[in-house]
């Protein structure tokens, strides 16, 4: 199995097995967003150290309400401004799989 299709069907199982335990923890089913993609096209670090890394800072400011406390003072302005900017990206680079995958014809003549 090539290793394309076999990361989606993790992806999918992944998602799925989430819902499964918010569903059983009483919390409402959710979708996945791709907001990482466009971090990483913008980046170019694509590292599970990273990830990891994140993950843990992510705890710390869950579990430590100072840490939290910091990241809920972001003015609702500038996370707003932050997703606009993630989504346009998150458009873009769907945009430009599209352009690969598919070569329009040219409009000129």
């Amino acid at each position: 199995v090539p290793t394309f299709p076999r990361r989606v069907v993790g992806g999918v199982i992944a998602g799925w097995l989430a819902n499964v335990a918010g569903v059983l923890g009483t919390a409402p089913p959710f979708t996945l967003f791709s907001q990482v993609h466009p971090v990483i096209a913008n980046t170019r670090i694509a590292s599970r150290r990273v990830a990891y890394a994140t993950c843990v800072w992510i705890l710390i400011c869950g579990i430590i309400g100072k840490f939290g406390a910091v990241v809920y003072e972001i003015p609702d302005c500038v996370m707003g401004a932050m997703l606009a900017y993630l989504y346009a990206q998150l458009l873009v680079l769907g945009l430009r799989i599209f352009k690969s995958d598919w070569e329009l014809p040219s409009l000129r003549s």
